[in-house]
């Protein structure tokens, strides 16, 4: 059986209610395994108003991780959005993670939850502003 360990971070740390929002959410992937490599996908499903297209509702996709090799860690960022109906709310993100052997078979099915939370704007914040995440790539 696979020792992977998954692990999630958002920028910004919560969204704004009522309005767009862009996020980052950084997926860190560790293998404790000593000695086994593997190949790495996720499929991640996020459901509305929450979005993996900033124009769009879109609740499915795939990130291909690469290989995980022995006692290493991977990262990785997915953008996501909001469209401007989200309301105060914690919203969850769903992952399965595939691990593929050197045989190409999958040696181990992953299934992970995340949330973010939404809150409602501070008096005083304008309204119809976007949200953005102030990540350096």
């Amino acid at each position: 059986m696979a020792t992977v360990e998954l692990k999630t971070s958002f920028e910004p740390e919560e969204l704004k209610a009522f309005m767009k929002n862009e996020f980052r959410m950084k997926v860190e992937f560790r293998n404790h395994d000593p000695e086994k490599m593997y190949w790495c996908e996720s499929d991640i499903v996020a459901k509305a108003p929450l979005s993996l297209a900033h124009d769009m509702p879109l609740e499915n996709g795939r990130i291909r991780i690469g290989l995980l090799r022995p006692n290493s860690t991977i990262n990785k960022v997915v953008n996501l959005y909001t469209l401007p109906n989200n309301f105060p709310d914690s919203y969850r993100i769903n992952f399965v993670v595939y691990l593929y052997d050197e045989e190409g078979t999958i040696s181990s099915r992953i299934e992970e939850t995340c949330s973010i939370e939404c809150r409602q704007n501070k008096a005083g914040a304008s309204a119809g502003v976007s949200s953005t995440a102030g990540i350096e790539s």
